[in-house]
């Protein structure tokens, strides 16, 4: 069966006390410049420096109520000088923005020549004041002294009061965040591209070692995204003007496992318990200058699997026979799985001093090798995946054409490909006779499963979910507001036969 979804999710227009993050990644910086004598100021040029800007400067002015607004700037450290003739100029350093963040950063400048300055160390805003949405951001600050595998969605569960359900397990691969406060649906952008597949769970693999900042909003979302509950955006890593490796790697075995399996549980019937038999993540990163000032890249690659033993559930001994199971105590199921991706690469280009350009691919393999057998369901009566091919793929594009003009532009492709992976004591007996293996058995009684899952697990079927998408956008900004039009095209594709 296909079939094969499109939809345009939105056209947004309206007004905003204060700009929206475009694409839900950036930040922003906004006030009033005041005399000394509390009067507004019309007419002051506010410039907003950093070295996470590209272009290295980003200005506005400021209107006849002497607010401005500069919107569309990375995470990063700023400084904001604001300047206008018969007035010292006036610079606060040090302003501290994370993903999302609108800092309200004012001025007041007193009469004097423009080349005296006043200059304000610290004391960088700590709330956003400018926008209603309530937001947690996992910082680069913050995922630095973390080990690399945790800068995954879960991370971000884990932190936030009322989320339940999926949390980080060590490497499994994943699938949708949970819910909250009792409600699902959380949508997961990277980058602020949707990542989902078409069956609500996430496709794409984020590689670990890509990620710089994380955020979730649990509320005051605006139009820009489709969704009706939490939205958490992964904002990728880009390369700089310096040369910079990470290395990095954690690993375990059952030898740093407890096992609470006891005489008294034994006695009872259970021969084994859940427990982790090993679990690794390796990864790699580097990223610089092709060319300083124009091009830039990042690239990195990880590793990372997992194998999991599960408590009371054995192989079958007798695998292929019509007669009832029997424990093979010396093989204790489990789930085995890993991820590969080789070489994620964003590249950066900056196509003139306003317009910039960004490239991402992450082509990944993954396998599980061995799904859990739950609900009585012994081993070689559950399928696993060999995810091939997989990863995803995108392309954005801003340009701030004037203090008061912002255009953006994006697309991106998110393959999810998992035809069945047949397992090897199903694989070993298929013939020519019996192309799907062993007959399936089911104990109406005890409800196990054996022999095999009572379907095909024909390795060459189909069995896809990809996801596509499109946006541009176009904000106006005035001194006090800004006014953004935009429109997204949002579809999946489901690809199944058997």
């Amino acid at each position: 069966m296909r079939a094969i979804t499109a939809g345009v999710l939105f056209i947004a227009l309206g007004w905003f006390m204060a700009p929206a993050a475009s694409a839900q990644q950036t930040a922003g910086i906004s006030g009033v410049a005041k005399d000394s004598s509390g009067g507004v100021l019309p007419g002051v040029t506010v410039e907003a420096a950093s070295p996470a800007l590209l272009e290295k400067v980003r200005s506005a002015i400021s209107d006849n109520e002497g607010r401005y607004t500069i919107i569309d700037i990375p995470p990063g450290t700023y400084t904001v000088t604001f300047t206008l003739t018969g007035f010292s100029s006036f610079r606060r350093e040090g302003i501290e923005l994370s993903s999302g963040f609108t800092a309200s950063v004012d001025a007041t400048m007193r009469i004097g020549a423009l080349e005296e300055s006043v200059t304000v160390s610290g004391a960088a805003p700590l709330v956003d004041t400018q926008n209603v949405r309530k937001q947690l951001v996992a910082s680069a600050e913050l995922l630095s002294a973390l080990p690399t595998s945790s800068k995954q969605i879960y991370t971000l569960v884990t932190l936030t009061p009322g989320y339940t359900g999926v949390t980080d397990v060590g490497g499994q691969y994943a699938a949708e965040a949970g819910a909250f406060h009792g409600k699902r649906g959380t949508r997961v952008l990277f980058n602020g591209m949707g990542v989902e597949n078409s069956s609500g769970n996430s496709s794409y693999q984020i590689n670990a070692a890509t990620v710089d900042e994380m955020v979730l909003q649990t509320s005051g979302i605006s139009a820009e995204v489709n969704a009706d509950g939490p939205v958490m955006n992964i904002v990728p890593k880009s390369g700089s003007n310096t040369w910079k490796v990470t290395i990095s790697g954690l690993a375990t075995n059952d030898k740093l496992v407890s096992d609470n399996l006891t005489q008294e549980l034994k006695d009872k019937g259970l021969l084994s318990t859940s427990k982790a038999l090993y679990k690794f993540d390796i990864g790699t990163a580097w990223g610089g200058p092709l060319s300083k000032d124009k091009i830039w890249i990042f690239q990195s690659n990880r590793y990372n699997g997992s194998k999991t033993q599960w408590a009371g559930i054995f192989y079958n001994k007798i695998q292929g026979s019509s007669l009832p199971y029997v424990d093979d105590t010396s093989r204790p199921a489990y789930r085995k799985e890993w991820t590969v991706s080789p070489a994620a690469t964003r590249l950066t280009m900056q196509l003139s001093p306003r317009s910039k350009l960004n490239l991402y691919a992450d082509l990944q393999r993954a396998c599980t090798c061995m799904a859990e057998t739950v609900g009585g369901t012994l081993p070689e009566s559950v399928n696993g995946y060999n995810l091939w091919p997989t990863g995803g793929f995108m392309g954005t594009w801003s340009m701030p054409v004037n203090s008061k003009l912002l255009l953006e532009a994006g697309a991106s492709a998110f393959l999810f490909h998992f035809p069945a992976w047949t397992p090897p004591e199903v694989k070993a007996l298929t013939n020519a006779a019996n192309p799907y293996g062993p007959v399936s058995i089911l104990d109406n009684i005890s409800k196990f499963r054996w022999n095999n899952n009572g379907g095909s697990t024909n390795e060459n079927d189909i069995n896809y979910t990809d996801r596509f998408g499109q946006r541009f956008s176009a904000t106006y900004v005035t001194g006090a507001h800004a006014l953004k039009f935009g429109v997204t095209n949002d579809y999946g594709r489901n690809w199944n036969n058997t």
